[in-house]
């Protein structure tokens, strides 16, 4: 297995082989792991010195919070100490089984604890993805940092950002997108937007991802 698909990149939780990179040339789907690395890298990396504000749930986790027993998603956003943050992103998909891969969209769902706000982005025309966001926020509601404080439920909104221009695009604009949250957030910007990355900006990174990786070979 190793010598046809030998490992590329070795970082933090992440495992990244040659059959993952491939799947950053077009008109692949990203997959689990190369967007779970990708939370790796903006909390160890790009954003290390915000790990008490910001928190970043990779694919796997939240497959397994959507269909967790209450007493297990609580123990692991305490383990996870995502009761503490202050902004979640959770990369959601629409696959329906917990330990089974698949699923065919992927769109963000973002947790702002000091406006007790569930934002969902979703670059699918019509929001594809609404209802399973909806039901995740609804578990995850039920433990995160403001509504343990006997206040009123979070809302769900629905917020507007940039729209795929094809069918496979989904998993670069969550990638993109939680990077430009993130600067959003840290930078205090409360101006309302359109859009969080330019189309021409999610369009070149692919490439970009790619030089990011192999530039953390050891």
């Amino acid at each position: 297995m190793s010598s046809c698909d030998p490992v590329v990149l070795n970082y933090e939780n992440s495992l990244l082989r040659q059959s993952d990179i491939e799947l950053l040339t077009a008109p692949n789907w990203l997959n689990d792991n190369i967007i779970a690395f990708w939370f790796e890298y903006l909390e160890n990396d790009v954003y290390k010195d915000h790990k008490k504000t910001l928190g970043f749930v990779c694919p796997q986790v939240v497959q397994y919070l959507k269909f967790g027993l209450p007493e297990d998603v609580k123990s692991t956003i305490e383990g996870l100490e995502l009761d503490k943050k202050q902004y979640i992103l959770f990369p959601v998909n629409d696959c329906r089984a917990q330990t089974v891969p698949g699923g065919t969209h992927w769109s963000l769902l973002a947790y702002n604890a000091s406006e007790n706000l569930f934002e969902h982005y979703d670059s699918y025309p019509g929001s594809c993805n609404l209802p399973v966001a909806e039901s995740l926020a609804k578990i995850l509601a039920m433990f995160l940092r403001n509504s343990l404080k006997g206040g009123q439920p979070p809302i769900i909104q629905e917020m507007p950002c940039t729209q795929q221009m094809n069918t496979y695009d989904c998993g670069m604009h969550v990638i993109c997108n939680a990077e430009g949250l993130c600067k959003k957030y840290i930078s205090k910007d409360k101006r309302p937007l359109t859009e969080i990355v330019p189309s021409s900006v999610i369009a070149r990174s692919r490439e970009s991802l790619k030089d990011i990786i192999y530039s953390l070979r050891k």
